[in-house]
């Protein structure tokens, strides 16, 4: 016969008995995801940070924690629980576009808890909170986005990069303004901001 406490599993066999403990703290993971392709195909490194624990007070999930994790230090534990909220991370960005994870962090933040926590709650663990720390990439691409009316790209590179993410007609034809224009600047601008 098995019996379930709060605090610790203990198993009964024919005069012989044996306890194992599993941990309840709430475990601290920082998620990251490097060089996943977002829906158009650009290339970044998001990092997140999940706070999770093993709920000892619902038995059902109690229990299945129990199955999957007894005899498993914590370190194992969060490792396996990292690996599964890393790739339910990268489900979502492949998703979508560097545009709407940088400007909507909430939203994104959002999608990755509700799909890490429905898988995570058949291991027994609650996901208690996922925040989205960084959005970065080795390139320019994201950059451009949280300029104002009044700030000038820096190069032409910026720019480029930055249509590639919008439409393929939009980038031709800035690139050939590009080259006739004395004041490729507010050209720039003009196209991207005010079309």
């Amino acid at each position: 016969n098995d019996v379930c406490l709060t605090v610790a599993w203990l198993l009964h066999w024919n005069l012989c008995l044996s306890n194992c403990r599993i941990s309840l703290n709430t475990l601290t993971l920082n998620v990251k995801s490097d060089k996943v392709y977002t829906r158009h195909g650009v290339p970044i490194s998001v990092t997140g940070v999940a706070q999770m624990k093993i709920q000892g007070q619902n038995k059902q999930m109690l229990a299945a924690a129990c199955q999957m994790f007894m005899g498993k230090s914590e370190p194992e534990i969060a490792h396996i629980a990292l690996e599964t909220l890393e790739g339910h991370q990268r489900a979502i960005i492949a998703h979508l576009t560097v545009e709407e994870i940088y400007k909507d962090r909430k939203k994104f933040s959002e999608q990755v808890f509700k799909v890490a926590s429905s898988d995570l709650v058949n291991m027994g663990i609650s996901v208690v909170s996922y925040t989205l720390k960084d959005v970065h990439d080795d390139q320019v691409w994201h950059r451009p986005l949280h300029c104002s009316a009044d700030t000038p790209f820096d190069n032409i590179l910026t720019v480029v990069l930055y249509l590639k993410e919008k439409e393929l007609n939009i980038y031709i034809f800035c690139y050939l303004s590009l080259k006739t224009c004395r004041r490729p600047r507010c050209l720039i601008w003009e196209i991207i901001f005010h079309s």
